[in-house]
């Protein structure tokens, strides 16, 4: 289902450096002085962003997700609500319940999103940036959902059986299944097909494994699900980084892009990542921002996204596209910014978009990554302000939770 909605004049909150918010898959390599921090605005349709981080198609068994319209029982409140630590429970959030919430479609399919209790034998996922509550989310081989946290540490959930969506924490990895990295991870994380974590550093790239850490010691923004070659990108320049080679760089050419007389500027590449046989290029150009599919040889063979001089559609003009994946029979985009989630066919047509507060029933979120499992489902990781509890000390400042949602119809 496509809509318009209202949108005020923009309001663009600059996130301080000390964020780190070099979003793409490998951190802060990439991203020229054209770009901006991303807006908590909904109204972020102008204005350029730095990258944006990345988040995997990958295969994983999960149960089906349940009715919107469910009443959480005592077990499914949020903590601060029941007034003693549940095992499993909802991060302290306004979430629409029952007729509060809509029915939407995408792609002719009903979308059905389900906020998942999660284990609270950790501490929370909170952070004071909305940004950094949940860092980053991928998806591994055997269907547990690897989460940077909100201290750069990754932990490993895994999908509890039954109907609600419960992700209990693995005790077998890590500390109570949480695990800190060598150094401090950029905000990214990613699982290769044989289940190697893969966290991003400046300049360094740090792979987990049967409990054993492996370095390299070169700049990524992402890597291949094999682990043999990874991409980086600076400004509008990419290089593809053989890994089997001592991680040698040689520089990717890529074409299709507005360039001399057509366009005032160079692409600001946000992120880049192999697709298949083929390869992914997200990035901003004259003000707007683009995500386009191009052959192993470099050349464009289809674009997503419009300005807003050609388009009246919200999704069709990308606000900033944090994530793209293989979804819904085509390619989705999820759109920090603006809050959309988008798609287009394997084509290149438009095909609609879904307002991402509305699908996930919050008032305000910011989405993370979204990746797709079996039977149906997907999951999304965001952010959203945390519900200010009853008499709230005087000193009482509200955070950012981070929560992970079970999307059903993303098929």
């Amino acid at each position: 289902m496509s809509f318009r909605r209202p949108r005020p004049s923009m309001l663009v909150t600059l996130v301080p450096a000390v964020l780190g918010l070099c979003l793409a898959a490998a951190g802060c390599g990439g991203g020229g002085a054209a770009a901006s921090d991303p807006k908590t605005g909904e109204e972020a349709k102008a204005g350029e962003s730095k990258p944006a981080g990345e988040s995997k198609p990958a295969d994983a068994a999960a149960a089906p997700a349940a009715p919107a319209g469910d009443v959480a029982t005592a077990e499914e409140k949020p903590a601060a609500a029941t007034g003693k630590k549940e095992k499993f429970a909802l991060p302290n959030v306004d979430l629409a319940t029952g007729e509060e919430r809509e029915t939407l479609t995408l792609a002719g399919k009903e979308l059905v999103a389900e906020a998942c209790l999660l284990d609270t034998s950790a501490p929370e996922l909170r952070h004071e940036w909305f940004s950094q509550a949940i860092r980053s989310m991928a998806l591994a081989p055997d269907g547990a959902l690897i989460v940077l946290d909100h201290e750069k540490k990754v932990r490993r959930y895994v999908v509890q059986p039954g109907e609600r969506c419960k992700l209990g924490l693995d005790p077998a990895f890590g500390k109570g299944g949480v695990l800190a990295f060598p150094g401090e991870l950029d905000d990214a994380i990613e699982v290769l097909d044989d289940g190697t974590i893969v966290g991003f550093e400046f300049q360094k790239v740090h792979k987990y494994k049967d409990g054993k850490f492996e370095t390299l010691d070169c700049s990524l923004k992402s890597i291949d699900a094999n682990g043999k070659r990874g991409w980086k990108s600076f400004a509008d320049e990419v290089e593809s980084v053989d890994l089997t080679a001592e991680c040698k760089a040689t520089p990717w050419k890529y074409t299709g892009w507005p360039s001399g007389k057509d366009s005032k500027d160079k692409p600001n590449v946000q992120f880049v990542r192999s697709w298949g046989k083929d390869v992914v290029v997200a990035a901003s150009v004259d003000s707007t921002h683009y995500v386009a599919i191009h052959g192993a040889d470099g050349k464009k063979k289809l674009t997503l996204g419009k300005s807003s001089k050609d388009t009246k559609d919200d999704g069709e003009n990308i606000c900033w596209a944090r994530d793209a994946d293989a979804c819904a029979g085509g390619i989705c985009v999820v759109d920090s910014n603006c809050r959309d989630l988008a798609v287009w066919d394997t084509k290149g047509k438009y095909v609609g978009v879904v307002d991402i507060n509305r699908l996930l029933g919050v008032e305000y979120s910011w989405p993370v990554d979204l990746v797709m499992a079996k039977g149906g489902v997907a999951y999304m990781a965001a952010s959203h302000k945390e519900k200010a509890p009853e008499n709230p000390p005087k000193d009482y400042e509200a955070k950012s939770l981070g929560l992970i949602f079970r999307i059903k119809g993303l098929n």
